[in-house]
């Protein structure tokens, strides 16, 4: 289901989900309240075959220049992310993702950085409670770091804006990747010599992880997903090897983050230390199993059900 499309947007939403019916009202509502004008951007849904009724919802909540793009099959969400580029309108493209929420002049702001660079990543706020628990103080101390990322050369897609040009260059996000595939892009940009800018006030939250079980299944899945890449050789050992060592550090970490002040409890908190030890070997046995399982030739039935096996 799709709107008459709109006169030359200046920007592309993109926005891929599965399953996601609970999540989805709060990031519509966060677009449809927008500072830039409605008429100036568009956004594309992707339902990658959903099965909870989520793309059903959403069909009655398209605003004038939104369109919803369904797979019949699971094909993961840098499928989807491909599939939602190869229709987009405008030059510029914003990515973000289903359980974030982004703020009032993110796509304002957003269009305006790329003014200054191809690339922009944005600040991802990690949204805690408030009594965090060691889960929450773990996934806000290890994961979505923009700022660390883009000294890496990528962006997590959760607040990411790319101007189109750029896939012309690099080409499209690796499909067979389960995990790693924004940070695999972003390797491929910097080998093209395309620059890369954080911008701290362009946010969206996005809520920690409050268990360790959903911190389990983020490490595994990230840890696979950087097996694949190996496996594929789609990036050098050395610049695996330095993000490894790099989230190997955040091990001697005892506070929440540099993003929130540390209280004395969080100082000496021996049980936040160990469930960072244990996501990176979780994160290892993940990465392990991603070159034991993965490769070029890894069928597209298989990567879905190992995807499904780690969500």
């Amino acid at each position: 289901m799709t709107h008459e499309p709109l006169a030359a947007p200046v920007i592309s939403v993109i926005i891929p989900f599965r399953d996601a019916r609970q999540q989805l009202p709060t990031v519509v509502e966060a677009l449809k309240r927008q500072t830039l004008d409605p008429a100036k951007f568009e956004v594309i849904w992707i339902d990658d075959a959903s099965r909870d009724g989520g793309g059903h919802w959403l069909m009655e909540q398209l605003a004038p220049g939104w369109h919803l793009l369904v797979h019949s099959k699971p094909r993961g969400s840098y499928a989807a992310r491909n599939t939602a580029v190869r229709t987009v309108a405008a030059e510029n493209i914003a990515f973000t993702d289903v359980d974030c929420k982004p703020n009032d002049d993110w796509l304002e702001q957003g269009v305006a950085a790329l003014a200054s660079a191809p690339r922009i990543a944005g600040r991802i706020h990690l949204e805690l409670s408030n009594d965090p628990s060691t889960a929450e103080r773990v996934d806000a101390g290890r994961f979505l770091r923009q700022h660390r990322y883009v000294e890496e050369g990528f962006a997590a897609t959760a607040n990411c804006f790319v101007q189109r040009k750029v896939f012309g260059i690099v080409g499209e996000f690796d499909e067979h990747l389960i995990s790693g595939g924004d940070h695999e892009f972003g390797w491929r940009c910097e080998q093209a010599g395309i620059p890369i800018r954080y911008a701290a006030h362009l946010v969206v939250s996005h809520p920690a992880r409050a268990s360790v079980r959903q911190l389990l299944r983020k490490s595994r899945r990230v840890g696979f997903g950087m097996g694949q890449v190996v496996r594929r050789g789609r990036m050098p050992m050395r610049a695996v090897a330095r993000s490894a060592f790099d989230r190997l550090a955040l091990a001697g970490r005892r506070s929440i983050s540099a993003r929130g002040p540390r209280t004395a409890a969080e100082k000496g908190s021996f049980l936040v230390t160990a469930v960072h030890l244990l996501v990176i070997l979780n994160t290892t046995l993940g990465c392990l199993t991603g070159l034991v399982l993965s490769g070029a030739a890894v069928s597209s039935k298989r990567a879905d059900n190992q995807q499904r096996n780690l969500m």
